[in-house]
């Protein structure tokens, strides 16, 4: 049975999670400043950025065409709690629409793994960056390639899910 701490501790990690998630949809990105630590570093593909050069890029690649649209799902957490450090594997599904050239659109079904270091602060658990130290992860490792998909075009205007006849 989890200990009321450890059941808080890991509520505020997956609050956390869910904070990303939303600031990235909402591209509210002054929430990062009070959601990762001073000197976190975030990992996207092979590149690590620090959270000012991270909110640059993601604003960058976000707001313009042909992205259209985009939901990040976080879901499937685990979490393990060691004092005042916690590490977080979070699977992410994450649909992106793209405008096409020809006037369609078409989806991309994006499998993302969010590694991360927490640390406990005076202010709350806050994101201490992507996780390079020991595992606690069955098997001891992260799982290997994401997730990439897309869809053949379909009419940018079509009504329902793309891949149904119309």
């Amino acid at each position: 049975m989890l200990a009321l701490r450890e059941m808080s501790d890991r509520l505020e990690v997956q609050k956390n999670i869910w904070d990303y998630a939303n600031a990235v949809d909402f591209l509210d990105f002054a929430i990062f400043d009070t959601l990762f630590l001073p000197g976190a570093k975030l990992r996207y593909g092979e590149t690590d950025l620090t959270v000012a050069q991270a909110k640059k890029w993601l604003e960058d690649k976000l707001t313009v065409p042909p992205l259209k649209s985009y939901y990040h799902m976080m879901g499937s957490m685990w979490i393990k709690v060691r004092g005042d450090i916690a590490e977080s594997l979070t699977r992410c599904f994450n649909p992106m629409e793209f405008a096409q050239p020809n006037g369609q659109a078409s989806l991309w079904f994006n499998g993302i793994w969010y590694h991360w270091k927490h640390m406990r602060t005076s202010a709350g658990w806050r994101i201490a960056g992507s996780w390079d130290g020991p595992s606690g992860l069955p098997g001891g490792r992260v799982p290997g390639r994401p997730l990439d998909w897309y869809t053949p075009d379909f009419p940018a205007d079509q009504q329902g899910p793309p891949l149904l006849p119309r």
